[in-house]
């Protein structure tokens, strides 16, 4: 067995826990400065709050900031709150000048210990907001806070923190797995592979004491394959620890992390993962060509006799690592079984490292744009049906999702949309439908070996903002606006001309539900009348089409969600036919009588749409949670959709949303960490087009005339926004305007006026726009309904009749009943 080196790595420890210890000291000593401040302004506070004239708002703020702080909760919003600069109140024309002395008196004493707070609590945050070290990011709490930033590594942990499949971002991570899946070279090429691999499964079992020997060991045991080296970490607070790497060509090829036994250390792969956002760091640091690349390197996770082989990518925006292989315990076999698991690993590993260093010697790519985030990289081109090679050029993830992607076709600038595909798809039932016009054209496909195929069809788009203008739109998106019962007929007649063409050519769809079915519409939803593409219709997402009688569907085929209700409806719309039992399950094999029409199911539709608008919630930075009034009105299942100004802050107060309503649709507002908010959305609830915005954007914040050049621009009849804290509703310029204020009352950044708590709720009824605000005031919740209606698209826009604000009239404190005629309820 190979020697520990414990003496070694016992003065080694020592020394580390010196450091760490005086690090600590430090660290504890500014933090009790700090502490020792908040306790100061604390207590001034206090006094402060007694004084009249003074917003209470801002008080509150504070005092918020002062609780995270003393509990470790840091964020920059903390920062601007404390260092926020106002002008003194207001003061009374009454009130005595003596009075108005001590209270400037006091004020300034107040803004004088914030700014001793903001110099103490600066660096500290700016030592939070640089993110852990890799070993700390081990901890569980540690990495499930920070998977939650913008900044979280797409690793699967979470797992809606999921990237692109390494294979197709760079080839290094395709032909690795192609070839750890492939037998070993029974030449001597791949004998040193399998010696290494009997040396480790001999050793690893053994317990070792600490990382730094089971480290050594294992160095010792692939020494003859691989060139281990110790480099610092990287810089600034994550430099100085030394790393286990392989550098080849002064290109770091693989980083490894080491825990000496399992359940020591905590989690190795997020520690690993961590390292190599560091890295990826350091060499934005240096500006380094490699990340042209998107700095492809190998990411070893060893943990006492467990070796995990991984791989990272960065593609601009985000750093994605994940496993490249089934892990390898290295253990002894009697069938040899692990040994040579492990040996075809690692000499797919040592391949990887070879393609990976010679990027440090390519030649630096020409100037190019840089390719989009989130796509992939290894389809440069894809074959036409014909045979033909065409380039490709990815724009950007569509809406969203993780395997459709915007695109043109280089040369005659066709807009595509490109699909990844692993395992089957029906192409032969794409192009089939597609020749009938009942499916986007499909263009061609790339297809490499190891990675998932790319399927390149016509891009149908959206609706534009013009009247001329029609675009596609699924049936499942036509019945959350309220548009679809007018598109049934239209839907019946095309459904029965595709399943027409689908018995005619002995073929089955296998998944026509209202996702995968598109009706070309109007700018306002409704379906398109103009003499080109009139009523037409595409079926899409053929992954589960083939031939009658041979496709299976995977289980469960989202039949259950309809209910009892697509039997009957199968039997009244497919010729009259039963549904079969095995179709009415959820799997087996699919037949031409599982294309059940299921998506008119989705076209009944209420009149009526109930939308709750709520905004600036700032929780938990300057409030702690919603008025528990409020919260008491707001009964899940009663909304059908929720449009939020932004500034919820925290994924607990969207969570609570999305308990509240299944739709939920958020803007950022300035407040807001994440980037996977928009900072708009357009949506209608036909005849109605509403625009949300938080509201930062308008200079002057909620001035009317900013507003409604906003509203123009998004071609929208009415404009959500906030911002301002403060409720409106009004008609202008042709327009409507809310702003639901803040829900939870927060404190605005100025001295004068307590915000009111308060939210709004809007009932769509065809063309009329009731809205409901509810107010908080002085304890008790009060509501305001204002009624707005959009006059007919060929009366002329203005403040005419119809138009402008009609008198407020306050309903009792309670929440609206819905009437026989369509009114809004809860």
């Amino acid at each position: 067995m190979f020697d520990t080196p414990d003496a070694t790595t016992s003065s080694s420890k020592r020394k580390a826990e010196d450091t760490s210890a005086d690090r600590s000291s430090k660290r504890s000593k500014k933090i009790d400065a700090l502490l020792e401040k908040l306790a100061l302004l604390d207590e001034l506070l206090t006094k402060l709050r007694t004084t009249p004239y003074l917003t209470k708002s801002w008080i509150s703020a504070l005092e918020t900031v002062i609780a995270h702080i003393r509990s470790g909760y840091y964020r920059p919003q903390h920062r601007e709150i404390l260092s926020m600069q106002f002008d003194m109140p207001q003061w009374p024309a009454d009130l005595a000048e003596t009075s108005i002395k001590i209270h400037v008196l006091e004020i300034e004493l107040v803004k004088d210990t914030c700014k001793a707070v903001l110099e103490l609590f600066s660096p500290i945050l700016g030592a939070a907001l640089a993110g852990p070290a890799a070993s700390e990011y081990a901890e569980g709490p540690v990495w499930s806070e920070w998977q939650e930033k913008t900044q979280a590594i797409l690793c699967l942990r979470p797992p809606d923190k999921q990237g692109l499949p390494l294979a197709v971002l760079h080839d290094v991570f395709r032909t690795f797995q192609l070839t750890a899946d492939a037998p070993l070279p029974q030449t001597n090429e791949g004998g040193p592979f399998l010696e290494t691999a009997f040396h480790l499964c001999s050793e690893m079992g053994e317990r070792f004491t600490d990382e730094g020997g089971r480290g050594a060991a294992f160095e010792k045991c692939t020494r003859r394959v691989f060139a281990w080296s110790r480099e610092s970490a990287g810089s600034g607070r994550h430099g100085g620890r030394a790393q286990a790497r392989i550098v080849k060509n002064s290109v770091v090829a693989v980083i490894r992390e080491d825990k000496a036994e399992p359940g020591e250390g905590h989690d190795v792969y997020m520690q690993t993962a961590r390292a190599y956002q560091i890295h990826v760091s350091a060499l934005q640091e240096t500006k380094s060509p490699l990340l042209a690349h998107g700095a492809p390197t190998f990411l070893l996770a060893l943990q006492g006799p467990m070796l995990l082989v991984c791989g990272g990518f960065y593609d601009g925006e985000s750093a994605t690592v994940e496993p490249l292989a089934d892990p390898c315990m290295m253990l002894p076999d009697y069938m040899h079984k692990r040994q040579e698991h492990l040996a075809r690993q690692l000499f797919a590993l040592q391949q990887g490292i070879a393609t990976i260093a010679r990027l440090g010697s390519a030649q630096p790519p020409a100037p190019a744009p840089a390719p989009a985030a989130a796509t992939p990289r290894i389809y440069q081109s894809f074959t036409t049906p014909s045979g033909t090679e065409k380039r490709l050029a990815f724009l950007g993830p569509l809406d969203h999702s993780r395997n459709l992607f915007r695109a043109t076709v280089v040369g005659d600038g066709a807009a595509a949309v490109v699909k990844l595909v692993h395992g089957a798809y029906g192409e032969r039932v794409h192009r089939t439908l597609a020749a009938h016009g009942l499916a986007p054209a499909l263009y061609g496909t790339a297809r490499a070996a190891g990675a998932p195929a790319a399927v390149v069809m016509e891009h149908l788009p959206p609706p534009g903002p013009a009247q001329d203008a029609p675009g596609w739109a699924t049936l499942h998106a036509l019945r959350q606006r309220g548009v679809a019962e007018q598109s049934r007929a239209v839907v019946e007649e095309r459904l029965a001309r595709l399943l027409g063409v689908l018995r005619e050519s002995g073929m089955v769809h296998g998944d026509l539900r209202p996702n995968n079915l598109l009706l070309l519409v109007d700018h306002l939803g409704a379906p398109w009348t103009g003499e080109a593409g009139r009523g037409a219709l595409r079926a899409v997402d053929f992954n589960w089409s083939g031939g009658d009688g041979e496709m299976t569907a995977p289980s469960p085929l989202n039949f259950y969600e309809y209910g009892d209700q697509h039997a009957s409806l199968a039997r009244q719309l497919n010729c009259g036919r039963a549904v079969t039992s095995r179709l009415a399950q959820s799997g087996g094999v699919v037949d031409a009588k599982g294309n059940l029409l299921l998506p008119l199911i989705s076209i009944h539709s209420a009149n009526m749409v109930l939308v709750l608008i709520i905004g600036d919630l700032h929780i938990p930075h300057r409030v702690h949670d919603l008025p528990a009034k409020f919260k008491k009105l707001l009964v899940p299942g009663k909304i059908q959709q929720i449009l939020c100004t932004g500034n919820v802050c925290d994924k607990e107060t969207y969570e609570y949303l999305r308990s509240v309503a299944n739709d939920v649709v958020v803007v950022r507002g300035d407040y807001d960490e994440t980037s996977s908010f928009p900072l708009s959305a357009t949506l209608t609830h036909h005849p109605i087009k509403i625009g949300v915005i938080h509201g930062h954007q308008c200079i002057p914040t909620g001035d009317l005339d900013a507003l409604s050049s906003i509203a123009r621009q998004m071609d929208v009849d009415v404009l959500v926004s906030g911002g301002t804290h403060t409720f409106q509703s009004i008609a202008y310029d042709g327009h409507f305007f809310v702003n639901p204020g803040s829900a939870t009352g927060a404190w605005t950044g100025a001295w004068n006026g307590d915000p009111t708590p308060s939210f709004a709720l809007m009932d769509i009824q065809g063309a009329v726009v009731v809205t409901y605000v509810y107010q908080l005031i002085e304890g008790e919740v009060r509501v305001e309904k204002v009624e707005w209606r959009k006059e007919p698209p060929k009366e002329p826009s203005g403040t005419g009749a119809g138009i402008g604000l009609p008198q407020s009239t306050v309903l009792p404190q309670s929440i609206p009943a819905a009437s026989s005629g369509g009114g809004g309820g809860w």
